[in-house]
């Protein structure tokens, strides 16, 4: 039976943890007491929910030295699943890195409730913690050899609870997200795998730099140069 957890818990606020002397190893306390019992490694990405995100990533850019730059976009993602459902989802984001950590911005949006058991319309919550795994089995190394993150989550009763697939220009993003707040300190678990040139194809990383790029280049340009098909 898939672990499940429809209950909202308390939400976890932003600010709380950026400012933090131990930001980002500060950050896996979160997912405890599950990620101990997965061996999560140190936080890649954290998912962060707000109302408003070009006005969210002008507020961090401006408190923050190290913060973003933010590369933004909008629509829907090229596949979305929701509890095994292949649904339309569209929502607005923004991408950027802050102290190694990539930090994922984005608005409820419209068509899953993924986002909006977070939501609070005026603050910015913690959603979800992210971690770099490859293909299905959410495969990925450490020193002992490798882990298989999928395994170890369906032996604790897990099955992934949403899944999506971004594409563009080549580059595919993809993302498995486990309903796992009941079992934590209230965030969700993902897992992050970027290609190039289709979904199970060249292995690549997101590197902070690339980042900076498209974030300079669409400011210079006026729009976001990220905007996925809107239509289902």
């Amino acid at each position: 039976m898939q672990a499940t957890d429809s209950t909202q818990a308390a939400l976890i606020y932003l600010d709380d943890y950026l400012a933090a002397p131990d930001f980002p190893d500060n950050l896996l306390a979160l997912t405890q007491p599950l990620g101990a019992a997965l061996g999560l490694p140190r936080v890649d990405e954290l998912g962060v929910v707000c109302a408003d995100v070009p006005a969210v990533v002008r507020d961090l850019e401006a408190r923050y030295r190290q913060m973003g730059p933010f590369f933004m976009g909008q629509g829907a993602p090229t596949e979305f699943d929701d509890h095994g459902r292949t649904i339309h989802y569209e929502t607005r984001v923004a991408f950027g890195y802050y102290r190694g950590v990539l930090i994922e911005l984005a608005e409820p949006g419209t068509g899953s409730d993924l986002f909006r058991r977070a939501y609070d319309a005026s603050r910015s919550t913690i959603h979800h913690l992210g971690f770099y795994a490859r293909g299905d089995e959410l495969e990925r190394q450490d020193a002992a050899g490798a882990v298989r993150f999928a395994e170890r989550l369906r032996e604790a009763g897990y099955e992934p609870a949403w899944r999506a697939l971004v594409g563009v220009l080549g580059f595919f993003g993809r993302v498995t997200i486990f309903d796992t707040a009941r079992a934590t300190r209230g965030v969700d678990i993902e897992f992050l795998d970027f290609r190039a040139f289709s979904r199970n194809g060249l292995k690549i990383s997101l590197p902070a730099w690339l980042l900076a790029f498209s974030a300079r280049l669409e400011r210079f340009l006026g729009h976001p140069v990220l905007n996925l098909p809107s239509s289902s």
